[in-house]
């Protein structure tokens, strides 16, 4: 067979090929992704979507009225973004050490995922139907996560709920800033100030819940025991032997067990 003769037998099996209904979608979402990284919601055209794509316009036209309908039905990939990027463990980890698993994972998370930052710019940059959508079902879809910290957390001196604002939302806003210019000086472009930023995360975690004191429960500790066990607590945090704690308090080994795996 001749390479012409070739040719014209590809083309003719390219022209039979038809993509499915799932494949036009999610060559479109795929193209959305390119694009949006490249330029922004904003600046997103059914023209350059398409083309991205490889699709011709009335077959984006047979399936959304228009790029707003698109687009909510693309951004509910990002509903539950917070919950499919994190790890959370309420039972294997300290709820300390828990926090900053959770707040380091939506960390790592957002530096690695460059449409969900556009989407968060696009969402403080216009007020519309789906960014308000948007954001609202994201806070919803975390709320169980935010109220298990803010029970465990409820003694402490600083909110958790506030307190994680502040530092998941400096985080978002160094991140989207961090392509404008520096900020105090500093560049986080450069891998070596981002791995700065998340170990002094922790660090400001440990330093603001570090008052925190697991509860035992009242059957385990008779009243009797209850001043003992408040200064067991804070000798287990300076580092005092156990067998001075014991002795100089006069709690069970069961109790004391307790205290040390909840410090």
């Amino acid at each position: 067979m001749s390479n012409k003769a070739r040719e014209n037998v590809a083309d003719s099996v390219q022209k039979r090929y038809r993509r499915t209904k799932k494949d036009i979608e999610q060559s479109l979402f795929d193209a959305a992704i390119t694009s949006i990284e490249n330029i922004g919601f904003n600046n997103l055209t059914v023209k350059a979507l398409t083309q991205e794509a490889k699709i011709d316009p009335p077959v984006f036209y047979n399936r959304y009225k228009d790029m707003n309908d698109f687009l909510e039905k693309f951004v509910r990939n990002y509903d539950y973004w917070l919950n499919d990027n994190i790890n959370f463990n309420q039972d294997n980890l300290h709820p300390v050490a828990n926090a900053h698993a959770t707040i380091n994972a939506i960390t790592e998370s957002l530096l690695n995922d460059t449409c969900m930052q556009r989407l968060i710019a696009w969402e403080i940059s216009e007020k519309n139907y789906i960014t308000q959508r948007t954001a609202q079902n994201r806070d919803i879809s975390s709320k169980h996560i935010m109220s298990f910290f803010d029970e465990k957390f409820k003694n402490c001196d600083i909110n958790f709920s506030h307190a994680s604002s502040l530092i998941i939302g400096g985080v978002i806003f160094l991140i989207l800033h961090r392509e404008a210019g520096t900020f105090n000086s500093i560049d986080y472009t450069e891998q070596k100030n981002i791995a700065e930023l998340k170990l002094n995360i922790e660090k400001i975690i440990l330093k603001i819940f570090d008052d925190y004191e697991e509860e035992l429960p009242s059957a385990d500790i008779p009243p009797s025991k209850q001043q003992a066990v408040s200064i067991a607590k804070k000798l287990i945090k300076n580092n005092v032997e156990y067998d001075i704690i014991k002795a100089s308090t006069g709690l069970s080994d069961n109790i004391l067990e307790k205290l040390y795996k909840n410090h």
